[in-house]
């Protein structure tokens, strides 16, 4: 013989009609979806300096409009330097120069001044390595790195 059901939870003298401990439970009417699988642009990432310096040139360069033509910065993790790519046409080796030479003197000056306001970091000039791209050639006409130009 049984013995009188027990109280349901929290019930003051309510008495459920299943004994404790061998209740089923219910299913519900709507079931829970499953969380989505996450977007692998989602995924978390954690940026080097060296990226977001380089987002930030890029976007400095662009917004205030600092040189005539297209610019793409990127990090290089292996030379742990930000490359700053001008894209020209039709250049000779003495035009790219004169591009780079003046990009030096009155741009990077400026970005180096504006990053290190922003990010609280102390950048020079062998931190950077400048390219410039002949669109119509597709190809690097003219590097300078560490203080000195290299003719591709």
């Amino acid at each position: 013989m049984r013995g009188p059901p027990a109280p349901a939870a929290g019930g003051a003298g309510v008495v459920s009609p299943i004994p404790a401990g061998r209740g089923r439970r219910a299913k519900s009417a709507h079931p829970t979806p499953k969380a989505p699988a996450k977007s692998k642009l989602a995924k978390p990432y954690t940026l080097a300096t060296g990226e977001l310096v380089a987002l930030k040139v890029s976007e400095l360069i662009n917004n205030f409009h600092m040189v005539q033509v297209p610019v793409l910065a990127a990090y290089d993790k292996d030379e742990d330097d930000i490359q700053i790519m001008l894209f020209g046409e039709s250049a000779t080796v003495d035009d790219a120069k004169q591009v780079l030479s003046a990009f030096r003197t009155k741009t990077l000056e400026a970005i180096r001044d504006l990053i290190g306001n922003l990010h609280d970091i102390q950048l020079d000039e062998e931190d950077f390595v400048l390219m410039y791209y002949d669109r119509s050639k597709n190809e690097v006409v003219l590097e300078w790195r560490d203080g000195e130009y290299k003719i591709h």
